[in-house]
């Protein structure tokens, strides 16, 4: 649920605990220790970490403080972290090992649905398609072959938004 305020979001949190779902808040580097203090407290599932100010997209590298961002919502959270905001290559990823428990890789993705998005369309292509910007995303953001089994469902779900009865689905790059 995007800008759900935390202080909002007591009901919707319970509603998805009932189902079996995890509500993942988003924490920024402007976010107070005391908020953040409360929102890594009731963290389900993982913190997603905002890794800039702005808007989401591709970026070429990191805001200095983000490292420091990372090891204050370690120290308040006890849930995995996961970075996201603007990665886009396998630098980056290298660049956080060790800070961040996952990579939220959106962008990356769009662009790739963006660019296949035509074969995706098609029955007869799809599977291939989905091997491609698999493969893709790989070679890009990954250097290490046992981070690509760990988010290798995650891609597949995030493409799984695509099927045959939404075909004139189009793909287009967030700006929030």
């Amino acid at each position: 649920m995007p800008d759900l305020p935390f202080e909002e979001s007591r009901e919707l949190s319970e509603k998805c605990r009932e189902n079996g779902l995890a509500l993942i808040s988003l924490v920024a580097p402007t976010t107070s220790d005391k908020r953040l203090q409360a929102i890594g407290g009731a963290a389900q599932g993982f913190l997603y970490c905002v890794s800039s100010l702005g808007v989401t997209g591709v970026r070429s590298h990191f805001h200095p403080d983000v490292f420091s961002f990372l090891a204050r919502v370690r120290k308040a959270c006890d849930s995995p972290i996961a970075v996201g905001f603007g990665i886009s290559s396998s630098a980056q990823v290298e660049e956080l090992k060790g800070r961040a428990d996952g990579f939220i890789v959106g962008s990356a993705i769009v662009g790739q649905v963006e660019k296949h998005a035509k074969r995706l369309e098609r029955p007869d292509e799809r599977a291939q398609a989905l091997d491609d910007i698999r493969e893709h995303l790989e070679r890009t953001l990954l250097r290490n072959s046992k981070v690509v089994e760990k988010i290798e469902g995650a891609i597949k779900e995030s493409l799984s938004l695509i099927s045959p009865e939404n075909k004139s689905m189009k793909c287009e790059k967030s700006t929030v």
